[in-house]
């Protein structure tokens, strides 16, 4: 997070950050248990990212398939003909529309090859014959070689359906060691935070894994323990817990009108690089729709988003490794020099390494 950043997030809550304070040893117990038992998980896999490339693969493989079929067949008999170069795109093209319109693209669809596999038979079924159906009036069937448009629906067929059952593999390895699912943290205690789990936990398209709850409050209002969560220390905790294991997304339980004390505890969350969202689930008063987010059924006031996640993150990563490799390569022998400059004359390391917070 640069300055200006920084600048805007002190203008937004009044103030600059509240310094945490380290944890009771009871806490800190408690803290050190958690994360000794969940472990540090594998980094995780935007979903945003793995529909995007799944589009483009099924893109890919109807066009790739179509032109298969075509120089098997027709190439060797009748050489390139400019319709087929031009409608095979086309009809791929539709393809992906029909996909998109039978709702095939969400990691909980991915999941289960029955139903997918099913969807994508109706849609792919369905472009071609409404394809077949335009050539016959528009009296173009003499044209169109039948041979070739009944291998290209086999072959593409096979290939989309072969590609589904590897994709429902991967997911549901990449959900068993916990890399499609969002890890979250309840902050705030008491009924109205009892109540959100519940909403969340019975959601059955819920992508979250509820970590534990923190909350200030030490008396009843806050239990040890709350819809089958542990409550694991006070927002000051939290700062450390979130930079120690991976945390994806914090969610306020809070009533709205509560300004003060959700701006006290914003002031020292908004220094991580998590989405924060504010439940507005016990909010009596209703907005339109379109001013909540949706976890789920759950309305959520979105606080502050994550700096960088799904395209953006991967742009940058890619961006960095390819320049940082760039730049690496240029500057080797210069840094070479330092480096043995740097061990003559002194019995100090080479490399000087900073621990880094966030994207402070």
């Amino acid at each position: 997070m640069n300055q200006r950043d920084a600048y805007t997030m002190e203008r937004v809550l009044g103030a600059s950050p509240i310094p945490t304070r380290t944890g009771g040893t009871e806490n800190e117990a408690r803290l050190e248990e958690f994360i000794r038992r969940i472990g540090r998980p594998e980094a995780p896999i935007s979903p945003v990212v793995v529909t995007g490339f799944v589009r483009l693969i099924d893109f890919v493989l109807a066009l790739l398939t179509g032109y298969a079929a075509y120089f098997l067949y027709l190439f060797p008999r009748e050489g390139l003909q400019f319709s087929y170069m031009m409608g095979i795109p086309i009809v791929a093209l539709l393809c992906a529309v029909a996909f998109q319109a039978v709702n095939i693209y969400s990691v909980q669809m991915f999941r289960t090859l029955a139903r997918q596999t099913l969807r994508i038979f109706s849609a792919w079924s369905g472009i071609f014959a409404l394809s077949a159906t335009a050539v016959f009036f528009l009296k173009l069937g003499d044209d169109l070689s039948r041979a070739w448009f009944g291998m290209w629906f086999i072959l593409g067929l096979a290939h989309l359906v072969m590609f589904r059952m590897a994709l429902a593999y991967q997911v549901r390895d990449w959900t068993r060691s916990g890399r499609l699912v969002r890890r979250a943290v309840i902050v705030g205690g008491g009924e109205p935070a009892a109540e959100l789990i519940g909403m969340l936990e019975n959601n059955e398209d819920n992508d979250l894994e509820i970590c534990g709850i923190f909350d200030d409050r030490g008396d009843d209002r806050s239990p040890s323990k709350l819809a089958g969560h542990q409550k694991l220390g006070t927002v000051d905790d939290l700062v450390g817990f979130a930079r120690r294991i991976r945390v994806d997304l914090l969610i306020v339980s809070l009533p709205v009108s509560a300004e003060s004390r959700v701006l006290q505890m914003l002031r020292k969350l908004w220094v991580l690089p998590v989405d924060i969202r504010l439940s507005a689930h016990t909010n009596k008063l209703k907005l339109r729709p379109r001013s909540y987010s949706f976890i789920g059924s759950v309305p959520m006031l979105d606080l502050f988003d994550k700096p960088l996640a799904d395209w953006d993150y991967l742009l940058k990563q890619t961006f960095d490794r390819v320049l940082g490799a760039l730049i690496l390569l240029l500057a080797a022998p210069v840094m070479v020099a330092v480096a043995i400059a740097v061990k003559m004359d002194s019995k100090g390391p080479v490399f000087f390494r900073q621990k880094r917070y966030g994207f402070n």
